[in-house]
């Protein structure tokens, strides 16, 4: 499973320019087992975009510079003026439109705001610090009693298990209305103006995004000359199709056939294949799956020995030997090439034919076959000229 690449930050003792030097970024890899569904754990850190001061009641100054905010360069957003006496706050700071894109299907486990800020003289400190979720100020209030230090420094609310009392969905944290907003207010008394500054603010999202499948098994047996695949899988997250690839060598694979999956399950699902056109010798198998948004993972190979195989790698077979309206062939290739595909009647006269290019591997062919007399015909593969594979087909109508 691939893992995603997430900005987060390392706290430590270095100094506050140390600190603004160094922005990091913090890969987690974790794997847990959750309602039987193996997930890894990845975050995600963004600065807002959109930034307004909102009114409290009892607020006496708004916030200036809002954008300030958006990244630590020691330019600062801070209140429009003093906050004279213990205990008076400012408006809300309003910060939305982070621009998360977190998975589909994404389980959120935490949320955690960052927020870096100082007063040189020490009278300020929070207020009020909560989430904003559809556009709504939520209730929960993250606010520290701490007076704010006289250097910047980075102060964090909430954790990678901490969803803030709410059950939040990756359309929520996606949404251009999702953020936080917080105000700050003046602590003690005493002829010191307020100096507040705020030189960045930002969020960090923890989630667990599920893996499209969990498979159970992959295994063969061989029936009638014949190698049967099967597979089963336990549950299945937005899981596309399966692929059964093939290789002479172990090293280079190419798909045989491709097999629709459930897509959503939490149920047990199985899986078979039979592979008509076996290679003499050995040759290795592997199940490959594909999710809906593009992203594969290929699972272990099964290797198959066998001198007795009845197909060479150009051979063909119908699907439905006796029909009486179409004709489902297929044939395997050893690689790219045009090659035409006959109907002869038992007189040697051409019933019909057709020039394809061919793909290397397995190919399905359709043949409308209306409207023809009955009988019996023979379906020639040809290549250059060549007959190279035939089979016998009965057409009734």
């Amino acid at each position: 499973m691939q893992l995603l690449n997430t900005n987060n930050r390392i706290s430590s003792e270095l100094d506050h320019h140390s600190i603004k030097s160094i922005k990091v970024i913090l890969c987690i890899s974790l794997l847990f087992l959750i309602n039987t569904l193996t997930f890894g754990q990845s975050s995600q850190t963004k600065s807002g975009v959109t930034y307004a001061n909102a009114p409290i009641s009892g607020s006496i100054t708004q916030w200036n510079n809002l954008s300030n905010a958006i990244s630590s360069n020691d330019v600062y957003t801070t209140p429009n003026s003093n906050l004279p006496n213990s205990g008076n706050h400012t408006d809300y700071l309003k910060i939305t439109n982070f621009q998360f894109t977190i998975p589909p299907s994404s389980v959120i486990t935490g949320i955690s705001v960052g927020i870096e800020r100082s007063d040189a003289n020490g009278k300020s400190k929070d207020y009020k610090l909560q989430l904003i979720i559809a556009g709504i100020i939520a209730s929960t209030n993250k606010s520290k009693s701490s007076a704010w230090g006289g250097n910047d420094a980075i102060e964090t609310y909430g954790g990678s298990n901490d969803l803030w009392g709410f059950s939040l969905t990756e359309a929520d944290i996606n949404s251009i209305n999702f953020g936080f907003a917080f105000s700050a207010q003046r602590t003690g008394g005493g002829p010191q103006p307020t100096l507040a500054k705020v030189d960045e603010v930002f969020i960090t999202v923890f989630y667990y995004q599920p893996l499209p499948i969990e498979l159970v098994s992959f295994t063969k047996e061989v029936n009638n000359g014949l190698p049967e695949f099967s597979w089963v899988t336990a549950s299945e997250v937005n899981n596309d199709y399966f692929s059964l690839e093939r290789s002479i060598d172990g090293i280079s694979f190419y798909e045989i056939q491709k097999i629709n999956s459930a897509g959503n399950s939490s149920i047990t699902q199985t899986y078979s294949y039979t592979d008509l056109f076996p290679l003499n010798g050995t040759s290795y198998y592997r199940l490959k799956q594909t999710d809906f948004n593009g992203n594969s993972e290929t699972f272990n190979t099964l290797v198959l020995n066998s001198n007795q195989n009845q197909y060479k790698p150009e051979s063909i077979k119908v699907i439905n030997t006796i029909f009486n309206e179409s004709l489902s062939a297929r044939f395997e290739l050893s690689n790219n090439e045009i090659i035409n595909l006959q109907l002869i009647n038992m007189k040697g006269a051409l019933a019909f034919s057709e020039t394809i290019l061919g793909e290397k591997g397995v190919n399905t062919f359709q043949i409308d076959f209306k409207n023809n007399i009955s009988g019996i015909y023979i379906l020639n593969l040809i290549k250059q000229n060549e007959v190279i594979a035939s089979t016998k087909v009965v057409y009734g109508k």
